[in-house]
């Protein structure tokens, strides 16, 4: 695997669908984001960071419950994106920097609170990654671990990302929630807590946010429709108002770093 290659594609495509992440995108829900913050428990001392931080919408949400926001990310496009919303909402302690989520520029036990939001699937060293949440959080500290997640049968698992490939080709893989854990334990870190959150989207838009080709578009719309019966890919289908609906199944990793 071309993890620098990977990373690559990442930027590219998020420089060029920026403008979507504050508004039209269930990035933005805010059932998510207060069910984040709710999980943190952030005080008004802490140091918060924001891992694949996109437009910033988690940081701003953290900043006025803590004492600054960092936020980070690889495209610069989601950070010029992210530096407008703080502005347009007159926060003064955030901070939002390029960097590599798999090598953080920041000193060791720093942060009381790193989060990562539906970025987990676009880290070709997902090992690496949370390492570097691991390190960069105090001893005690909470890391709030985020991630759209695909079924635990294998052959649905495998069938889901195949469609997910089609729509966003940058996307390394979908996880179930148990190779999650597995991640994080296998690091060290103690999962406290597993939180399950469901989001509905029309299939059309969701095809539509990336700007993928519409040859790979209508592979992937031709691959939902063949799994509608029996669930093949586990994205719970339903039809509202005429579209078809998928499900987007989200897990929140609650997890700390132990004290020492």
């Amino acid at each position: 695997m071309d993890y620098e290659l990977i990373k690559a594609s990442v930027q590219q495509q998020f420089n060029r669908v920026a403008h979507h992440y504050l508004n039209d995108s269930p990035m933005a829900e805010a059932g998510l984001l207060d069910l984040i913050i709710q999980a943190a428990e952030p005080r008004s001392d802490n140091l918060s960071l924001d891992i694949a931080c996109g437009a910033g919408l988690l940081a701003c949400r953290f900043a006025p419950l803590v004492s600054k926001a960092t936020g980070v990310d690889l495209s610069r496009s989601m950070l010029a994106e992210a530096e407008k919303e703080a502005q347009r909402q007159g926060l003064a302690n955030t901070a939002f920097d390029q960097a590599d989520s798999e090598s953080l520029p920041f000193l060791d036990n720093t942060f009381h609170i790193v989060t990562c939001k539906l970025a987990l699937h676009y880290f070709p060293n997902p090992h690496r990654a949370i390492h570097e949440m691991k390190r960069v959080a105090r001893p005690g500290g909470r890391i709030i671990l985020v991630d759209r997640v695909a079924a635990e049968d294998p052959e649905a698992r495998e069938y889901h990302n195949r469609i997910e490939k089609l729509r966003t080709p940058s996307k390394v893989k979908v996880y179930a929630p148990s190779e999650i854990q597995s991640l994080l334990e296998g690091e060290g870190l103690a999962v406290r807590a597993v939180r399950q959150y469901e989001q509905y989207q029309d299939v059309d838009q969701w095809l539509e946010t990336t700007g993928a080709p519409p040859v790979n578009q209508k592979l992937a719309r031709d691959l939902i429709g063949q799994s509608i019966e029996g669930d093949a890919a586990g994205l719970k289908l339903f039809r509202q108002s005429g579209r078809l609906m998928m499900t987007h199944s989200t897990a929140v990793f609650i997890a700390e770093r132990s004290s020492p």
